[in-house]
């Protein structure tokens, strides 16, 4: 019985196999209209920044400035995100960074 349920399952999976192989074209449109869906791909524009970026230098943090748009139900935007913003600006040379709470240097663990 075991042996049967062996073949069965191999039987399938070249199946499952062989149907991927045969419509590529298909899967790269799936694959692309997945990653256009994604949440992640959400970009935002200048005029955004500016708002959070005044937020930030009125000694916000990341997390109140997230909240506060959120609940005037401008925009929904991760803390995370701003942090992310605020790193690359530094790197950039601008001085963003010095109105967070804590500027020691982050580590990855």
């Amino acid at each position: 019985m075991k042996l049967e349920w062996t073949n069965l399952q191999s039987a399938v999976n070249s199946d499952t196999i062989e149907a991927r192989r045969r419509r590529p074209k298909q899967a790269q449109e799936l694959r692309d209209r997945r990653r256009r869906a994604c949440s992640h791909t959400k970009r935002f524009d200048l005029e955004v920044w500016s708002i959070i970026v005044g937020l930030i230098r009125q000694d916000m943090s990341t997390e109140q400035a997230s909240d506060r748009l959120t609940l005037k139900d401008e925009l929904s935007i991760s803390h995370e995100t701003i942090y992310q913003y605020i790193y690359a600006d530094k790197q950039a040379g601008d001085d963003l960074w010095r109105h967070l709470r804590c500027q020691q240097p982050r580590r990855k663990h």
